[in-house]
């Protein structure tokens, strides 16, 4: 039983050790040069890695706000010269972005040059570093799984499983769809609405950074290498289902999706692009370099990873109601935006179900971690 624990905790480690092994010959199989956009996999990391710590400042301030804003307090009474600074920095934000997004920049500006003051401790430092093995581990594996996702759709030169699970939301929602939803939602709703929903969609990725974050600082480095192995696992298992059952979603199907759809969103241009990209491999069309275009809906990586974060950091009251808020909407913007079909969200929740007990639950030091953490919340919530 503990040799059978010990594996599924590690699998992820096997499993990209394996991919990693298999990539070459695999590459020369689908015609695919070993080549990546290095410039744009850096830059599209580094700005996630930035938001992330964005998000992460803001999380802090609600977990414990009133500690938070007494330092701050206490700091600008001691360096009046801060306030100068802060006032100059909110007109050159003022002058450059919309009023609300101002307040909600200075907010998280001043959190996170508040938590810099605080931790500059050595212990601090050393906590910081903890964050470099887990961020390489993820770097790692995003690249196999933007490899794999152009091998696959090299070597599946089809995707006609989208009409099997167009037929089974059918069924689901009655004679209904995800396309006929979406379309209901872009007369109702504002373009604004729209915008939001785009926002939510897409900073899953930050969050992700968020939850590597919290962690790897709030627990130990094993525990924020056990929250990547935990997201790449359920990247493996999604890889393994898209060979098998590939799909790329509602709006490929939809014959109006393009025209109804606005066309100033960046959904509209993302999922074009993915059409053409999936389009090309069929052809054979040569791909020059492996950039990060993710083709696989089925299952949905988006709630998959969401309900992942959600589990990792739930001993945070707070978190856990913003994070399920979060998964809430998610799952709306899923459905107005035609990313993805129904089945695809509840293939997601079991993925995530599986890579949680896979990854995290069969953890030796589990309990123990959590008993930490736990009087370690409590602390920081008086």
């Amino acid at each position: 039983m503990n040799i059978l624990r010990w594996a599924a905790r590690n699998f992820h480690y096997y499993a990209t050790i394996l991919l990693a092994l298999a990539l070459l010959p695999l590459l020369r199989l689908s015609h695919i040069p070993f080549r990546y956009d290095m410039k744009l996999f850096g830059l599209a990391y580094l700005l996630v890695g930035l938001e992330s710590v964005f998000f992460a400042s803001l999380l802090y301030l609600v977990l414990v706000p009133g500690q938070l804003m007494q330092s701050f307090i206490g700091n600008l009474e001691r360096h009046r010269v801060r306030i100068v600074m802060l006032v100059l920095y909110f007109i050159v934000l003022l002058w450059t972005i919309p009023i609300l997004k101002v307040m909600f920049v200075m907010v998280a500006t001043a959190a996170f040059l508040e938590i810099v003051e605080s931790n500059k401790s050595p212990d601090s430092r050393r906590k910081a570093f903890r964050l470099i093995g887990p961020c390489v581990y993820l770097f790692i594996g995003l690249l196999l799984i933007s490899s794999y996702n152009d091998i696959i759709l090299s070597l599946r030169r089809y995707v006609d499983y989208d009409l099997v699970f167009y037929n089974m939301d059918r069924w689901l929602l009655r004679g209904g769809s995800i396309s006929l939803v979406s379309h209901w939602a872009i007369r109702t709703f504002s373009l604004s609405f729209f915008s939001f929903l785009e926002f939510v969609y897409y900073s899953l990725f930050p969050i992700i950074g968020v939850g590597l974050i919290y962690s790897s600082i709030g627990y130990d480095p094993q525990r924020g290498m056990r929250f990547v192995g935990t997201i790449l696992t359920g990247y493996y298992i999604t890889l393994a289902i898209f060979y098998f059952w590939p799909s790329l979603g509602p709006y490929y199907l939809c014959r109006n999706h393009f025209s109804l759809f606005p066309h100033q969103f960046e959904t509209y241009t993302v999922e074009k692009q993915v059409v053409q990209g999936a389009l090309a491999r069929w052809s054979g069309a040569p791909l020059k370099v492996i950039s990060f275009e993710y083709y696989i809906a089925f299952p949905s990586m988006h709630i998959a990873e969401s309900l992942i974060v959600l589990w990792f950091l739930r001993r945070w009251k707070r978190a856990f109601v913003l994070l399920t808020i979060y998964n809430v909407l998610v799952s709306v913007a899923i459905v107005f935006l035609e990313w993805h079909y129904l089945v695809d969200v509840l293939a997601g929740i079991v993925v995530a179900a599986i890579a949680i007990a896979t990854a995290d639950l069969c953890s030796q030091d589990f309990g123990n971690q959590q008993q930490r953490l736990t009087t370690s919340i409590a602390a920081a919530e008086r």
